[in-house]
């Protein structure tokens, strides 16, 4: 028997998408086309991508994936997708799809924003579409994957993308300037430099990076982590051994040898810490996000925005133990006042708007914050939630505290900066779809 449980996917529209209606649009749509259809649509069912950058090939989709695994698992009857005609471009996605639906006897829902939905008729266009494109791109894939091997195995230069820094198009000669500066972050790198002095002290002395911008720490990372300046050649991510490649060098292999080193042994030292209301916290004053940091050896959530406009706005922090001591405190209070129906309740999507100091009117920015039904899995709500919230690793209380609140928004201080102001921070709940 088929069941009548509905998924629901949503996606961020793309800039130039001629339909662009929000994620918190599309799941309102959803859940009355599933109401209409007679579905059961549960929270844990919606699964929406909210960056346009994650369809970008190689990102992982937390939606789409979600959704394809659900679709193996089992359990659901019926996709509900938002214009999936906009999906065309991802054909190998959709194919992906439409040959679970087959497998598995579900049934796929297409409607939009002016409430159209998609007949016979339009899936059978879309199959017919996405597979021939499917052909096309394979063929054209394969010849350009020979190619590419073809080249690799040879020691020529292979692959795509903007002229590396310190060669010419093609990597047939050394751009002698550029070598040098090349061969100098080796040498300084391995001497004990940082990449960010090294980077600050190149964009002091106007060397510009091959596009003609400023040196960034990822951007002297790459160079110190690349094995085409030693002149190795690599095949599928991995340098092979004893063979050279037919370009000239920048640096020696024992040099670029001592980075890596360098680089592998620094990037074990480093100290992970978890903060707690990372992509929670904003500014209100220009609506950037505040990031946990460090001043003086004490965890703080800065604010990572801009503000000339504004004296000692670049200064503006607050502690993050006491902020997160209050968050959490109120979270606990919700969690011991629900019932077992409350978390349903949530919305996946929710709007909420931060200043926008670039633009010459007072209008604010209306952003979008995503939920993941997930989140609340294995947490105790009712009387015994605050005795089982520390049995909750950190990476899941972050997750619970995402489900509970849509944004907190930072003012300045009122009070002297030794003492925490607790009133500085708009802490903004989920708002509960109560009947």
């Amino acid at each position: 028997m088929v069941s009548d449980v509905a998924a629901l996917y949503c996606r961020t529209p793309r800039r130039q998408d001629p339909d662009p209606v929000g994620i918190d649009v599309q799941e309102a749509l959803g859940v009355a086309e599933a109401r209409r259809l007679g579905l059961d649509l549960p929270p844990r069912c919606v699964y929406i991508d909210h960056r346009g950058i994650d369809w970008q090939r190689g990102r992982p989709r937390a939606g789409w994936d979600g959704l394809l695994s659900a679709l193996r698992a089992g359990g659901v009857g019926s996709v509900l997708l938002y214009r999936p005609e906009s999906l065309a471009s991802q054909s190998f996605d959709l194919a992906e799809l439409f040959a679970l639906a087959d497998e598995r006897g579900i049934t796929l829902h297409g409607f939009g924003a002016d409430s159209e939905r998609r007949d016979a008729a339009f899936w059978a266009a879309l199959r017919n579409t996405v597979e021939t494109v499917c052909a096309t791109r394979s063929m054209v894939s394969a010849a350009a994957q020979s190619a590419h091997i073809a080249a690799a195995v040879s020691g020529r230069p292979h692959g795509g993308g903007r002229r590396p820094y310190g060669y010419t198009t093609g990597m047939g000669e050394l751009v002698a300037a550029e070598a040098a500066i090349v061969a100098e972050i080796f040498d300084r790198f391995v001497e004990g430099a940082s990449l960010r002095s090294i980077a600050q002290d190149l964009n002091a002395r106007g060397v510009p990076t091959s596009t003609g911008k400023s040196w960034s720490v990822g951007g002297i990372g790459r160079i110190v982590d690349a094995p085409r300046y030693a002149g190795l050649r690599v095949r599928h991510g991995e340098v092979v051994a004893g063979r050279t490649a037919v370009w000239p060098p920048c640096v020696d292999v024992d040099v670029w040898e001592r980075a890596r080193a360098l680089r592998r042994g620094a990037g074990q030292e480093r100290p992970r810490h978890v903060y707690l209301l990372t992509g929670l916290v904003v500014c209100a004053v220009c609506g950037g996000h505040m990031v946990g940091s460090s001043v003086n050896g004490y965890r703080v959530y800065a604010c990572a925005g801009h503000l000339p406009s504004s004296p000692g706005h670049r200064r503006r922090y607050i502690s993050a133990d006491n902020l997160e001591g209050q968050v959490v405190e109120q979270a606990l209070v919700m969690l011991e006042g629900w019932e077992a129906e409350d978390a349903r309740t949530v919305p996946i999507a929710s709007p909420y708007e931060v200043p926008d100091p670039s633009a010459n009117s007072t209008a604010p920015r209306a952003l979008i914050v995503i939920r993941s039904a997930a989140a609340m899995d294995g947490v105790v709500i009712g009387p015994g939630a605050r005795f089982a919230w520390n049995r909750l690793s950190a990476e899941h209380k972050a997750a619970v505290l995402r489900f509970l609140f849509t944004v907190i928004r930072i003012g300045p201080s009122t009070k002297p900066r030794p003492v925490f102001d607790a009133g500085r921070a708009d802490i903004v709940p989920a708002v509960l779809r109560r009947p």
